[in-house]
């Protein structure tokens, strides 16, 4: 889903876990693409975690089933305008469909093809801007977070 860096658009530089890891020095404007469970410091922001959720579905009786999925992209920006253009970022850019790729044999191939749909609202994606305690807000990092979540549909090749 983020291995194009064209998702940002030229708005920022992107790094991902192995430069987190490796200390690569990003240059401004940049965002880390991260997986879930992966520790940083707030001087790594911003930087969007990505969580997924997978289920194999019935889509229609008698029909091939199909993999369900969720995505919650979640933005931890340096700043409120960071957080903001990021959100809008993904929310924008991955609107319709991606590639899913198999990394089970070192190098990635593709697996299936994704497709972003609309919810009962007509919503493809949700933000939703998170509340913290005062206990929380003093760091100031989830100051400026917000939540971007999406549905789709994944057709294996």
């Amino acid at each position: 889903m983020f291995e194009d860096a064209a998702t940002f658009g030229s708005a920022f530089n992107v790094y991902y876990e192995s430069d987190l890891r490796d200390e690569t020095v990003p240059t401004r404007p940049y965002v880390y693409i991260l997986d879930a469970n992966i520790e940083f410091e707030a001087k790594h922001l911003p930087a969007v975690v990505a969580w997924f959720r997978f289920s194999h579905r019935d889509f229609q009786l008698g029909g091939p089933a199909l993999w369900h999925g969720e995505v919650s992209c979640e933005v931890y920006g340096a700043n409120r305008g960071d957080r903001e253009d990021i959100a809008a970022a993904i929310a924008e850019s991955l609107s319709s469909s991606f590639v899913v790729n198999d990394y089970s044999g070192g190098s990635p191939t593709t697996w299936g093809t994704a497709s972003i749909y609309e919810d009962a609202a007509g919503e493809r994606w949700s933000l939703e801007f998170g509340a913290v305690s005062d206990e929380l807000a003093v760091q100031g990092t989830l100051l400026n977070w917000v939540s971007a979540s999406s549905r789709f549909w994944v057709k294996p090749d």
